[in-house]
């Protein structure tokens, strides 16, 4: 088990906007993550990645929770900071730790049959029936 630094604390939680004087996620949550990760990575980039999936999903979480505030100085609801964990940060953020989502590129073959005529298929399915 590695303990998380400063500064890789303040990285994660630059990059999930948890960036508040008292964050939403606790430097022992933040740990218990990275450990869970550790054993998911296969390498720092991929371990990071998981982290941050970890850390998404604990805000959105918390973002269900909360209270909408409307007024002039907190103009956005519970809904919206749901909605973008939820649409942009987990996708890109599993996508990189190779949890789906974007981000990722698989190699192999996908036989999609685009150029396939209506004689391709009838030879096809005269060959299955006996």
């Amino acid at each position: 088990m590695t303990t998380l630094t400063t500064e890789q604390e303040d990285s994660f939680r630059g990059d999930a906007g948890d960036v508040a004087a008292s964050p939403d996620v606790t430097s022992t949550q933040l740990q218990a993550f990275y450990d869970k990760a550790l054993a998911f990575g296969k390498d720092e980039d991929t371990t990071y990645a998981i982290t941050m999936v970890y850390y998404i999903r604990r805000l959105m979480g918390l973002a269900i929770k909360k209270i909408d505030i409307r007024g002039e100085v907190e103009a956005e609801t519970r809904s919206q900071i749901f909605e973008h964990l939820k649409d942009t940060a987990l996708p890109y953020w599993s996508g990189l730790a190779g949890m789906g989502g974007g981000g990722i590129l698989t190699a192999g073959v996908l036989e999609l049959n685009i150029d396939y005529e209506q004689e391709d298929f009838d030879n096809e399915l005269a060959e299955d029936i006996p």
